[in-house]
């Protein structure tokens, strides 16, 4: 009698092992994933970019008309030498 006494209380220990190991689990889980969202915004993350040339950047002023075109070209000789 005192056999079958003792594997109820060690099922219980189990039981009372894993539901503290699933609670434990699932708080870092939440924790991880709450912290994820308020670093994205709600947003997927971007892969880093390449840095952007000076080139590329008057080529840019120029096309949203920030300069003229001799400014451009002027800035482009400059560039090149």
């Amino acid at each position: 009698m005192m056999g079958i006494g003792m594997s109820f209380a060690g099922a219980g220990l189990v039981w009372m092992l894993l539901f503290w190991g699933a609670l434990l689990f699932g708080g870092f889980w939440l924790a991880r994933g709450l912290a994820g969202a308020a670093t994205t915004h709600g947003r997927t993350p971007r892969a880093p970019q390449r840095p952007v040339s000076a080139q590329e950047i008057l080529a840019q002023r120029y096309a949203r008309g920030e300069i003229s075109r001799e400014e451009f070209e002027q800035a482009r000789r400059d560039l090149s030498a």
